[in-house]
């Protein structure tokens, strides 16, 4: 009997430690949360929020970060930070920063959400996480060239990381191009800041498009990172800005490509016709076919390209659809 026993609890030890090896990785990994503020009605400011629990000392914070995306700083007195222990840690902590950061964000006009257009998770396994291509609108018929951003990953010596991590710490070069064109770089790391800490690796998280009344458009790009610290790895965010006044986009027809759904002439004749000559980027302005002065703002100044606002304008007889003039040869 007594030997039974004593083998029992030889297994109870054997599974409690390897329970706790193989736990322990786990329960050293602070995964932070992103979510996305917005814009400024000029696409000038843009505003996200992390948050999580910290390795080691178990508090949640939370983090609001305001930034110049004409310059790639954060404004005077960003980013915002707060923490909290006890119940309900995170929520606590979350509502303190949003406290912080609310003159600031009022300030700064901070209220309009733009376009996702690529979002990759740490979840996601099938896409590249160094470089993201996509389409700058929202449509069926894509006839804007895409775009493309990568982040390329490089060492750079950073004496005070010794202490945490035998790895290699990693700068970033951030470029952006249009398919087919070259490449620009927004940003290329000579040394790291202490407020990224220790950085191993990066990825790219999500895209975001606004597009600016005066022509163009802005892009925010949140990157994801992990870092080594004292109590084990940790995933954060940084986010840049890039606005597109070059003039190489073109804004889609919509006159044209009704014209050619109802059998006029053909999509290519169609679309090209209705631009200018080279690269201005201008467009024939045929907008007041469709009562309304803006392809994303409805008659009552409703940004549609809102998430979380109507997807439909109102045409002139109120039926809540947008009202078309009919195309040459249609039935």
């Amino acid at each position: 009997m007594q030997t039974v026993l004593r083998r029992s609890g030889g297994v109870l030890v054997f599974l409690s430690t390897l329970w706790f090896i193989l736990a322990t990785p786990l329960l050293a990994e602070d995964i932070a949360h992103r979510r996305i503020i917005g814009f400024s009605p000029d696409g000038n400011y843009f505003a996200f929020e992390q948050s999580g629990i910290e390795n080691g000392s178990g508090r949640a914070y939370a983090h609001i970060f305001l930034i110049d995306t004409r310059y790639n700083k954060w404004v005077s007195g960003s980013p915002y930070r707060a923490t909290a222990r006890g119940y309900r840690k995170l929520r606590r902590a979350r509502r303190k920063v949003r406290d912080l950061a609310r003159s600031s964000l009022r300030r700064y006009r901070i209220s309009k959400k733009g376009v996702v257009l690529a979002s990759n998770p740490i979840t996601e396994l099938n896409a590249d996480p160094h470089r993201v291509s996509v389409h700058t609108r929202r449509t069926i018929r894509q006839l804007d060239e895409p775009l493309v951003f990568s982040i390329r990953e490089i060492n750079v010596r950073t004496p005070r990381c010794r202490r945490y991590t035998g790895r290699r710490i990693k700068g970033m070069i951030i470029r952006v191009r249009r398919k087919g064109g070259r490449w620009k770089t927004l940003h290329s790391d000579t040394r790291i800041p202490k407020s990224r800490g220790c950085p191993t690796r990066y990825s790219i998280e999500d895209v975001i498009r606004l597009k600016k009344r005066d022509g163009g458009a802005v892009y925010a790009v949140i990157y994801s990172f992990i870092r080594s610290g004292p109590d084990g790895e940790e995933r954060r965010f940084i986010a840049g800005g890039w606005h597109d006044d070059e003039g190489d986009y073109k804004e889609p027809d919509y006159y044209g490509d009704l014209y050619d759904y109802y059998g006029g002439r053909g999509s290519n004749s169609a679309v090209n016709d209705s631009y200018d000559d080279g690269n201005s980027g201008s467009y024939r302005d045929d907008r007041e076919d469709y009562g309304r002065d803006d392809p994303e703002v409805d008659r009552n100044g409703n940004d549609y390209t809102n998430e979380d606002a109507a997807p439909y304008v109102d045409g002139q007889d109120g039926s809540g659809y947008m009202k078309y003039k009919r195309a040459p040869g249609s039935r």
